[in-house]
C-alpha cells in the first residue's frame, strides 16, 4: 500500500511508466512489493533500477 502523498502524486502520471529506484538490493523481494504496490496505486509499468546487489 503507498501512502497518501505518494497516490496523490501518481495521478499526474496514471497508467504511465514510472522508475522504481533502490540504492541496495540483497533477494529484489522489496522492489517486487512496492512494484506491486505502485501498480495497483494507478502506475502503467514500473521499472525497476537496482544501484548495486549485496553478497
Amino acid at each position: 500500500m503507498v501512502g497518501p502523498e505518494l497516490e496523490a502524486a501518481l495521478q499526474s502520471v496514471q497508467g504511465q511508466a514510472v522508475m522504481l529506484v533502490d540504492d541496495l538490493t540483497d533477494s529484489r523481494w522489496t522492489l517486487t512489493v512496492a512494484g506491486r504496490a505502485l501498480r495497483q496505486a494507478g502506475a502503467g509499468a514500473v521499472l525497476p533500477l537496482v544501484l548495486a546487489q549485496a553478497g
